[in-house]
């Protein structure tokens, strides 16, 4: 298992393999009489059954038949999970209300821009998956608006999360980036496509509560082979290089708000491969 550091706050996880399933078949061979062997019927099958037990030899199903066919039919492996400390909007940071391990920001005027970076942090072994990482994203919000002027305005929470991940791998300067045209230096950015955007017109002297808690799970993968060579133009060898290597996974939070007064923000991070 792979060791978790939370910036202080320790969080266990544990990884469950399961065993690989085996598939038999058989064959009978029916007898007439004494001494005479009749030979069994040919069976039809379909292509994808035929692929399904190894049969035609292609490697199983194709990405047009399951979407993935680098992660088709494999176990689920659980790989850990990160809880990120707290990331805290507050009129003043120094208030006994405020945890000391806290990120906390104080409004200038009304707006708070931040980009806090190693919120939460999964360190997988080599060959923790094979060609996709999932993700379970859970966000825990609580924030506040008001707008205690004279004249309406717009409060506005906007919130991204992303991670880093980091390879030796991609510490290779031949290696080139496709987003930012430079070489990788080792790590790359990914994002959880999990931004939250919320707004809410102010009356003059009005304050609003809300609470947000849900989760976003993983669709295409946050990290997969078919993404590194697809998208990030990566060679099938130096894609199953990085799942082959240790990873490191830092979790990040950027955001902007707008008459938000105070705001108490957590994500939770589950991880499974395959």
């Amino acid at each position: 298992m792979g060791a978790i550091d939370n910036g202080g706050m320790a969080v266990g996880y544990f990884r469950t393999l399961l065993g690989a399933g085996i598939v038999g078949c058989c064959c009978a061979t029916v007898v007439a009489d004494a001494g005479d062997a009749v030979k069994p019927e040919p069976v039809a099958v379909t292509a994808a059954q035929a692929r399904a037990a190894g049969l035609l030899g292609l490697g199983g199903p194709t990405d047009a038949e399951v979407g993935d066919a680098d992660s088709f039919g494999r176990t689920v492996r659980w790989l850990g999970l990160a809880q990120t400390g707290a990331v805290v909007i507050s009129a003043d940071c120094t208030a006994p209300s405020v945890p000391p391990e806290a990120r906390c920001h104080e409004p200038v005027g009304d707006l708070v821009d931040f980009d806090e970076r190693d919120l939460g942090r999964i360190e997988l072994p080599a060959r923790s998956a094979t060609s996709l990482i999932c993700h379970d994203l859970t966000q825990i919000l609580t924030y506040r608006y008001a707008n205690p002027g004279s004249v309406p305005t717009q409060g506005l929470l906007n919130l991204r999360p992303y991670l880093t991940l980091e390879s030796e791998v991609l510490d290779d300067p031949t290696l080139i980036d496709p987003v930012t045209g430079l070489p990788f230096g080792g790590a790359m950015e990914l994002s959880f496509a999990a931004t939250h955007v919320d707004s809410v017109g102010l009356e003059p002297g009005a304050s609003l509560l809300q609470r947000d808690n849900f989760t976003r799970s993983c669709i295409g993968g946050l990290l997969s082979k078919r993404h590194l060579t697809e998208g990030y133009g990566l060679s099938d060898a130096t894609a199953n290089a990085v799942f082959r290597h240790p990873i490191t996974l830092r979790l990040h939070l950027a955001g902007q708000t707008r008459a938000v007064a105070d705001a108490t923000l957590f994500y939770g991070l589950r991880l499974t491969g395959d």
